[in-house]
């Protein structure tokens, strides 16, 4: 059954759809320079087209370097860019993998833009119908996708020409610059549920010999000061689960503290190197890449201030507003008509107005001139030593490469997760007590097969009957290990640890998978 899993896999060769006008390169005019670093580094984020080609996978890529461009500036308040493909409808397409990058930043009440796919008769609004898999975001490229069987469900059928269009309706400068990079068609893999079980109980221990009878293995995140400790697995049952096939790797922190608890992100990331260091000394992993969050937590966000009455002149820095006692010296300012990276520089209360560390208000983020600069602001305190991101670069830095969220989702990662994969999705595999057991199960192993996706599982404990919380019952892990071998049996799904999960789509496309 692997074999015609894999024979399936080669099967899924994917391909760009070309666009009426060919390019060879990517054009990121109106995309920030963190987008263009993610499009230029595979490594760093999801390939682009003119890389596709060199770009060596399990997949055996091959293809046209064509790309769908529709990244021109959009300045005004709305406006829409529509292109026609030249190649036809097919319900070969598989899944539709739709790169948009906003270049500032989208509050929660703005949709950013609509993103319509159109065979002439019929229009579907991404977003609208089966949202598969929503969409994730590396360095501000949110990815977006729909299956080809839902734009047939929708009435498309074989060789109608199909146009896709993007209409900016959020309010200036929001989406003002909200760009395509390419289609990629058959973006789904092969559906995979990794099983991962979070601070180091002897449960999966304890039930070993029944995951071993299905040929189940799943992944240990361990708190390394927990050895010793009641209730908690010794590094004799840790080399157990190892020599049983398991991927042993690590807790954020050493006792299970929030990582954003420590004083600065590069003290987080030493500890979690220690972790590192500890797991080879005790020969349970040489090198520990993945890891996950201990209580989902991964950054210390903060709201942007919205201002709407701004007003300035072409040529100043100096912006006046009605009321500027939130705002403070340093913050990010954004707005369409400055670069991006712009800061406060000085507040005066008593004129309500603000310095800017740049005197380009006549000038738009694309390069642009204005006549005017915006009168819609937003300004971001990036302060906190665990601000967006801040902690994941430092990571990244330090050679990990996954870090394992509780924020619920599904992957695409046919063509691995570039950064998206230091805050990855997940499920926990517990239940409410309004849940069946089955369906539950069910349902949630037909996500993955439906979308083409991963779905990385979590757990805590196995007890006995009567587990509440995010513990489990023994029964309803047994209930999950039986359907889990069911489907894979069944060549409906595969079930892997983190580290086989990886090597099978990252490995050919990371710079350096091991130290």
């Amino acid at each position: 059954m692997r074999f015609f899993l894999m024979l399936l896999n080669l099967l899924y060769v994917g391909t760009v759809l070309a666009a009426t006008d060919t390019e060879d390169t990517l054009d990121i005019s109106g995309c920030s320079l963190v987008s263009a670093q993610v499009f230029k580094y595979p490594v760093d984020g999801l390939p682009y087209s003119g890389q596709l080609l060199s770009m060596s996978s399990s997949y055996d890529w091959s293809g046209a370097t064509s790309s769908l461009l529709i990244s021109q500036n959009v300045a005004q308040t709305t406006g829409t860019i529509t292109k026609t493909l030249n190649e036809t409808f097919s319900e070969d397409w598989g899944t539709l993998a739709i790169p948009v990058c906003h270049d500032s930043f989208i509050p929660a009440n703005q949709n950013g833009g609509k993103i319509k796919i159109s065979n002439g008769t019929v229009t579907v609004s991404i977003g609208g119908m089966k949202y598969l898999g929503g969409y994730h975001t590396v360095g501000g490229i949110g990815w977006h996708y729909i299956a080809a069987q839902d734009l047939v469900d929708a009435g498309f059928e074989e060789g109608d020409e199909v146009t896709i269009s993007i209409k900016n309706s959020a309010i200036a400068p929001y989406s003002s610059y909200t760009g395509w990079g390419k289609l990629i068609k058959r973006a789904q893999g092969v559906p995979t549920i990794v099983l991962t079980f979070d601070d180091g109980g002897t449960g999966p221990w304890e039930q070993l010999d029944y995951t071993k009878d299905q040929n189940i293995k799943g992944t240990i995140f361990y708190p390394w000061d927990y050895e010793g400790l009641d209730g908690k697995l010794t590094v004799s049952e840790l080399k157990e689960l190892k020599e049983a096939g398991w991927d042993i790797e690590l807790n954020g922190t050493s006792n299970d503290a929030s990582m954003t608890s420590f004083d600065t992100a590069q003290e987080t990331v030493d500890s979690l190197v220690e972790g590192r260091e500890w797991l080879a000394e005790n020969e349970l992993n040489d090198y520990a890449r993945f890891f996950a969050y201990p209580n989902g937590t991964y950054e210390n966000h903060s709201s942007p201030i919205i201002k709407t009455d701004v007003s300035g002149e072409i040529g100043s820095a100096v912006v006046e507003m009605d009321d500027v006692s939130d705002i403070e010296v340093g913050m990010i300012a954004e707005a369409r008509s400055f670069p991006k990276g712009t800061r406060v520089v000085k507040v005066n209360t008593r004129k309500n107005t603000v310095t800017l560390d740049n005197e380009s208000l006549g000038v738009g983020r694309g390069g642009e001139e204005l006549d005017e600069p915006s009168n819609y602001m937003s300004f971001v305190d990036d302060s906190d030593e665990f601000y967006t991101w801040k902690l994941q670069q430092k990571l990244k830095d330090a050679g990990f490469k996954i870090g394992r969220t509780t924020r619920p989702n599904t992957m695409y990662s046919r063509y691995c997760v570039g950064d998206y994969g230091l805050v990855a999705p997940s499920r926990g595999a517990f239940l409410s007590a309004d849940d069946d057991p089955e369906e539950k199960v069910e349902s949630w192993i037909a996500d993955p097969q439906a979308a083409g996706t991963t779905t990385i599982l979590y757990f805590h404990n196995i007890l006995d009957e009567g587990a509440e919380g995010v513990n489990i019952s023994i029964d309803t892990y047994r209930t999950w290990i039986d359907k889990l071998a069911e489907a894979r049996d069944a060549g409906e799904i595969e079930v892997l640890t983190m580290q086989e999960w990886w090597e099978r789509d990252c490995s050919d496309t990371s710079e350096e998978d091991s130290e």
